[in-house]
């Protein structure tokens, strides 16, 4: 505890470096007689609530205090206002903060695997992941699909595709967005094979029927614009399915980050019919 023997509990002290695991934490070292106050680190470093110690207080805590309810045995991780029992004084404490995170904070990588089969493309399994790198993917496919990909998302960065090959293997590497404008990312989907990015093309964007603003995708489909929230018309010509086409498209612009997904045109060879008659 920096301000250990100090004699003033409001005394400013400057972040700790993370550790290890990428917290900021303070030790209560019995600091101003083991007060509840004492055990309560600065609001960037950690948070009272935050009993699973991962930067927000969410279910995962929620969950802690209710398996210690009406438990009265001293120094019990639920107990946030240290009167020795766990009850609704001290779930209004977690409340209070609900969603609150750490300056620290860092969302995990949600992966959306997708298969492909007889009907077209379904969700196949959800995971997570804490932090960028390799991950082998282990949700079995069914014996039908022959192909499946896997969607990235994690607050505050790009949403990405990869493709799963034999291995199962993908490199999850994401990129931020950008802080001070609207960014996005353009999928181009079809309901019976996958998703494309609506990679290098240039897109009007429309309020009524006057361009207000415009912007080139890159490789991966994303772009960021200095724009007012509200409803607009994006207008680009895709040519990714090989057959070409022109979009108008009905969006929303709110927040920081959206991702975009519009249907394209494609074609599927189909059989020859014969008809014939019984006689």
């Amino acid at each position: 505890n920096p301000g250990c023997g100090l004699g003033d509990e409001l005394l400013s002290v400057p972040d700790d470096p993370n550790n290890e695991w990428g917290e900021n934490l303070r030790i209560n070292m019995g600091a101003y007689g083991g007060t509840a106050e004492a055990s309560m680190p600065p609001y960037g470093w950690a948070l009272l609530g935050d009993l699973s110690n991962d930067g927000i207080i969410d279910y995962v805590d929620l969950g802690g205090q209710v398996k210690d309810w009406l438990t009265t045995a001293s120094q019990q991780p639920g107990d946030l206002n240290r009167d020795g029992i766990v009850n609704m004084a001290d779930f209004a404490l977690l409340a209070q903060d609900w969603l609150a995170k750490t300056s620290w904070y860092k969302p995990p990588i949600v992966l959306e695997i997708y298969a492909l089969g007889c009907w077209g493309v379904y969700l196949l399994d959800t995971i997570t992941m804490p932090e960028e790198g390799e991950i082998t993917i282990t949700s079995e496919l069914p014996p039908q699909s022959s192909y499946a990909f896997v969607y990235a998302f994690r607050e505050g960065y790009y949403t990405e595709i990869y493709n799963l090959d034999e291995s199962n293997t993908i490199n999850v590497d994401l990129d931020p967005i950008v802080p001070t404008k609207f960014n996005g990312t353009i999928f181009l989907t079809d309901p019976f094979f996958t998703a494309l990015y609506l990679a290098d093309t240039d897109v009007n964007v429309i309020d009524g029927d006057t361009v207000v603003g415009q912007f080139r995708t890159d490789e991966q489909g994303r772009f960021a614009i200095e724009m007012e929230p509200g409803n607009y018309y994006f207008e680009f010509y895709e040519c990714a399915s090989g057959f070409g086409g022109y979009h108008r498209e009905e969006v929303e612009i709110q927040g920081q980050y959206k991702d975009f997904f519009f249907h394209y045109d494609s074609m599927v060879d189909k059989p020859n019919i014969y008809l014939y008659p019984e006689e």
